[in-house]
């Protein structure tokens, strides 16, 4: 099961959310793999993949945390003006 807060309402969420995690990954780890090694920002993931930054947000953590994707060195600038981590495939 995906990550909750131990709510009621989080724990529902995570279990509907878990079918389409897996494909969200997927599409995610995609838009990486093609960005190459210039990566993108979790905002340009969101853009490029059609998801939302919401969805795009856990979807980088859990590639993150099993190893997928790394973040790099790299820092851009979102469009309000924050500086935000380049993420790349590992």
């Amino acid at each position: 099961m995906l990550a909750h807060n131990k709510t009621q309402t989080s724990i529902e969420e995570a279990i509907t959310k878990e079918p389409t995690a897996a494909t969200d990954r997927e599409r995610v780890l995609g838009v990486l793999r093609r960005a190459g090694d210039r990566g993108l920002t979790r905002e340009e993931i969101a853009q490029r993949s059609g998801l939302s930054e919401n969805s795009v947000r856990p979807r980088c953590c859990e590639l993150l945390k099993s190893g997928h994707i790394k973040n790099s060195d790299r820092f851009a600038y979102t469009k309000s003006g924050h500086n935000a981590s380049v993420l790349v495939v590992a």
